[in-house]
């Protein structure tokens, strides 16, 4: 392996590691009950078996397989295309990860995953956590460059872009 390529991959594997490490922490630290902005943000216990906004409760087998699939898919895609992905979409992909092993983790150590960011007093959204960020982010700043490329890539090509 090369060493820009290497480089690369410290520094990715780094990025989700630390992110883990985040998400993780505040599992144990932020797991509590108790009110954070008063009539706005509280974090709430919630063991949460199934997948998002509780889809599939007690489908842990099923959710750890998924889950270990589409990591798969997306490391791979990550590998095939290194050289025409660039930071921000590699960004995008790390919180993607980052989020899917936080959560896989729970599964498989805890059997559920830990949620605990509470706005129901403001909006009526299920409770979640700092993974369920990462992965939300993740995959809207993904949307962000493929859109981006391809407007840029459409431009370059000269064709007329259609506004929506």
């Amino acid at each position: 392996m090369e060493k820009n390529k290497k480089k690369k991959l410290i520094i990715i594997i780094g990025i989700i590691l630390f992110l883990i490490v985040i998400d993780q922490v505040t599992k144990i630290v932020f797991y509590q009950d108790m009110q954070v902005i008063p009539n706005v943000l509280k974090f709430t216990k919630v063991q949460n078996t199934g997948g998002a906004f509780g889809v599939g409760q007690n489908s842990t087998l099923t959710f750890i397989i998924t889950n270990i699939i589409v990591l798969g898919i997306i490391i791979r895609f990550m590998m095939v295309q290194q050289e025409q992905i660039d930071k921000k979409t590699y960004f995008a992909l790390c919180l993607i990860i980052a989020g899917g092993v936080g959560n896989l983790i729970d599964r498989i150590v805890r059997g559920y995953v830990v949620d605990f960011i509470d706005f129901s007093q403001v909006i009526k959204f299920p409770v979640f956590n700092i993974a369920d960020c990462y992965i939300v982010i993740g995959w809207i700043m993904l949307a962000a460059c493929f859109a981006a490329y391809t407007y840029h890539a459409s431009k370059k090509r000269g064709e007329k872009i259609e506004k929506i």
